[in-house]
C-alpha cells in the first residue's frame, strides 16, 4: 500500500534528474545540504524544482533552484521562504513541477493500473412495486422492458423485469415508470432480476469489468454471448454510463435477507484510497493506494510522456534518461507481472473481452486470453507476449 509520495518519488527518477536530500538548515533564500558541499567546479541542479513536503507553511512548499553556493553546500532559490529549512527536514529537487506536472501524471497513471475487487450486492427486495410499460403490455419486440423497484433505504438500485403479460396483472400496477432506453434479454428461467451495478460501486462503469457472479458463494455460469439465443446464465450490459448485471429467477430462489450477491470484478487503481472506495481519487502525500509502487510509476512515466513531451524529449537526450519506448516497454514488463492474470475472462465468462488497454496495436489478430492482442504498448497495449498462447 504505497503512498503518493513514494510513488511520486518512484517516478520522478525516470523522468529527469531528480535528489532525495536532508537540509541541516537553512535560511530565508536557502536550503543547506552538507552533502553537496565542495571545492570543485560542478552544475546541475539549477531550474529544478525544490519541494519541501513538510513545510509548515503552503507557501513555502515549492520553490526553483536559482543557483548552488557549493563551498556552503547551499541551494540558493528563486524567492524568499517565509519560514527557513530546519535541520533533519526531507527535500526532493525534481524536473517536472512536482504539483501541476508530477502529480497529474502519478494519478492519470493509476487509472491504468488495474486490481481485482469483489463486491457484495444486497438482496433485492422482497417485494418489488412494477411500473406500467406501455399500452401494448409489458414486452416490445420480444424484449422486456426493465423498471426500478423502489429503493428499500439501503440505495441497493435493484430492478426487476415484469412478468408478462400484462392481462394476468389486472390492471397496471402504481410505481415509477419504466428507464428509458434500458432491457434485458429474456431468459429460459423466467424473468430475470436486474442490479444496477454502478448504484454500489462507482467504478464499475464498463461490462467487459464484470468477470464472475456468485449466489451464496456459488458461482453463477455466465449466458453465452450476452444472453443472445435464451441462454440461461447471467450477464451485463451498459446503458447511459451504468453497468447492469442480468441475474436468472431461479438463481435468487436462495436468496434470504442479510445474504448478497458477489460479483467479481477488476477496477483502476483510481479511486481505493487508503483502503476505502473514494470517487475523488487520492490528494495528499499521505494518501495510500492498492498497486505496488513501481506498478504505478510505470504507468505515471508512460502518462508523462503523453502529457509532456517536450520536459521528457529534453531528459531523454543523449540517453540520460529513458525515451518513450524504453518507458512502454517498461511499463509492458510491471503490467505483464501485475496484471496480465487478472485478464482470462473465458475462465470466468463465457464470450471474449477485450483487453481495458484497447485493440492491438500489433496487428497480429486477438489473442486466445480476449486480451485483444500481443501488440505493443505504444497504442495502450500492455501485453508483450501472451502467457495463454
Amino acid at each position: 500500500m504505497p503512498t503518493i509520495q513514494e510513488i511520486e518519488r518512484e517516478a520522478a527518477s525516470r523522468l529527469g534528474p531528480f535528489y532525495a536530500l536532508t537540509a541541516s538548515g537553512g535560511s530565508s533564500d536557502a536550503a543547506t545540504v552538507p552533502g553537496l558541499r565542495s571545492n570543485a567546479p560542478a552544475g546541475g541542479y539549477e531550474g529544478l524544482w525544490l519541494l519541501r513536503r513538510l513545510a509548515v507553511k503552503a507557501d513555502d512548499r515549492l520553490r526553483t533552484v536559482d543557483r548552488v553556493d557549493f563551498p556552503a553546500g547551499n541551494l540558493l532559490v528563486d524567492f524568499p521562504y517565509l519560514d527557513a529549512p530546519h535541520a533533519q527536514e526531507p527535500l526532493e529537487l525534481h524536473h517536472l513541477h512536482p504539483d501541476w506536472q508530477l502529480r497529474a501524471d502519478v494519478l492519470a497513471g493509476l487509472r491504468r493500473c488495474w486490481l481485482l475487487d469483489v463486491l457484495d450486492v444486497p438482496a433485492p427486495p422482497a417485494n418489488g412495486v412494477y411500473a406500467y410499460a406501455n399500452g401494448n403490455g409489458w414486452t416490445n419486440g420480444g424484449r422486456a422492458f426493465v423498471t426500478e423497484v423502489p429503493r428499500d433505504g439501503n440505495g441497493n438500485g435493484w430492478l426487476v423485469v415484469p412478468p408478462p403479460p400484462l392481462e394476468a396483472l389486472g390492471a397496471p400496477p402504481p410505481g415509477p415508470g419504466v428507464l428509458a432506453g434500458v432491457n434485458a434479454a429474456p431468459l429460459l428461467s423466467g424473468p430475470p432480476a436486474v442490479v444496477d451495478l454502478t448504484a454500489g460501486a462507482f467504478w464499475l462503469t464498463a461490462v467487459r469489468q464484470v468477470l464472475g457472479v456468485a449466489v451464496n458463494g456459488e458461482a453463477v455460469p455466465p449466458a453465452a454471448r450476452w444472453a443472445r439465443g435464451g441462454q440461461d446464465g447471467w450477464s451485463a450490459y451498459g446503458n447511459r454510463g451504468r453497468v447492469y448485471l442480468t441475474i436468472p429467477a431461479g438463481a435468487l430462489a436462495g436468496l434470504q435477507a442479510g445474504d448478497a450477491l458477489q460479483v467479481r470484478a477488476y477496477r483502476d487503481a483510481w479511486g481505493l484510497v487508503n483502503g476505502a472506495d473514494d470517487p475523488a481519487g487520492p490528494a495528499d502525500d499521505d494518501d495510500d493506494v492498492g498497486v505496488p509502487v513501481d506498478y504505478a510509476a510505470a504507468f505515471a512515466h508512460v502518462e508523462a510522456w503523453r502529457r509532456h513531451r517536450d520536459r521528457l524529449e529534453a531528459s531523454a537526450a543523449e540517453g540520460r534518461f529513458a525515451t518513450q519506448a524504453e518507458a512502454a516497454l517498461e511499463a509492458t514488463r510491471v503490467a505483464s507481472m501485475y496484471a496480465d492474470w487478472l485478464f482470462r475472462p473465458q475462465t470466468e465468462r463465457g464470450d471474449r473481452i477485450a483487453s481495458p488497454w484497447g485493440p492491438d496495436a500489433g496487428g497480429g489478430g486477438t489473442s486466445p486470453s480476449g486480451l485483444g492482442g500481443r501488440g505493443r504498448l505504444a497504442s495502450s497495449v500492455v501485453n508483450q507476449n501472451d502467457p495463454y498462447a
